[in-house]
């Protein structure tokens, strides 16, 4: 089995880089917010609108490349491609140079280097290879390699790849966005890599989340063991060189954009800066993976008992 990945806005988010360049360069004023897409329309509103926008993309896909951050949870999705021995290739569609880009700054080395920079490269990493990232000058070409590489799935945010006429009919269409106006028949669409991780994959097993957290510790588990009964994270108990921690799998961001795994880790870390000892003890986290471990604390879970009716005193008014 082989799944083909797009690049931008698809493994990395510039969700709040267009607006920050866009500030910086003076083309927006200091107090615009928004993003990418309330960007591009604002800009295409200007006389030579389209030539400022395609400048800022220069600029955002090259110089400022570092700067965009990965989608939640794309991490725990090539994790459990390579615990199941799944090929992976990254097919995107970017020219050498950005347009309007006196730098120059080349596009395709800028993407590579950010890769190499979040892990994606290596069996210490989330295992895919610089040989298995491709890049195309047009849609065409970027649709002639899914081809030639007979991926039985391609993931994509925009629905305009998977309407090219050449487009392989055998290839599993997913968008990864919304499914909005456009009438194209699709095999999924959604904004959340949990999700289609589980379209493709089914539900995670327990030795997905042991992978998870294994990347996260940077050490094997003696043992793992879900703790029942949470509402929102789920929790498990490991151990760890004789060693329990909690970890905490927090709710998926793509759903629910509250950060609580950086409001539980500063607020832990404020208090113990502050003396308090009797509270959680944060130890690291992998907000890639949306995990955190903690100190394990021992206890019991309190049980409710049933009132002493006899006790009870109605007041009638």
């Amino acid at each position: 089995m082989r799944i083909g990945l797009d690049f931008d806005n698809t493994l990395a988010c510039y969700h709040q880089v267009f607006g920050q360049i866009a500030r910086e360069q003076g083309i927006v004023s200091k107090g615009w917010k928004g993003g990418k897409t309330e960007l591009r329309s604002q800009l295409r509103s200007y006389p030579e609108g389209e030539l400022l926008w395609q400048r800022i993309q220069g600029l955002v896909y090259g110089k400022y490349m570092h700067r965009a951050t990965m989608f939640p949870e794309i991490a725990n999705f090539l994790l459990r491609l390579k615990a199941h021995g799944i090929k992976v290739s990254i097919v995107s569609h970017k020219t050498e140079f950005g347009h309007h880009d006196p730098e120059k700054v080349p596009l395709r080395d800028a993407a590579l280097n950010w890769l190499e920079n979040h892990k994606f490269f290596g069996e210490e990493g989330l295992g895919l290879s610089r040989e298995s990232v491709y890049f195309a000058n047009t849609r065409e070409e970027k649709v002639q390699r899914i081809n030639h590489l007979k991926c039985d799935a391609f993931i994509d945010d925009l629905w305009e790849v998977f309407a090219e006429p050449t487009f392989p009919e055998t290839t599993k269409k997913i968008l990864f966005g919304e499914q909005g106006e456009q009438t194209l028949s699709l095999d999924f669409t959604s904004q959340s890599w949990r999700e289609i991780g589980r379209y493709l994959l089914e539900d995670e097993t327990e030795q997905d989340v042991q992978t998870w957290i294994e990347y996260l510790a940077q050490h094997r588990l003696d043992g793992l063991t879900k703790v029942n009964g949470r509402a929102n994270s789920q929790v498990y108990r490991v151990q760890i060189a004789n060693k329990s921690c909690a970890v905490k799998w927090y709710p998926d961001l793509a759903s629910d954009s509250r950060q609580r795994l950086l409001a539980e880790s500063q607020a832990s870390n404020f208090l113990r800066e502050q003396g308090v000892e009797e509270t959680l003890q944060f130890m690291k986290s992998a907000p890639e993976l949306n995990l955190a471990m903690y100190g394990w604390i021992e206890g019991r879970r309190p049980t409710m008992q049933q009132p002493d009716r006899q006790r009870l005193q109605v007041s009638e008014f």
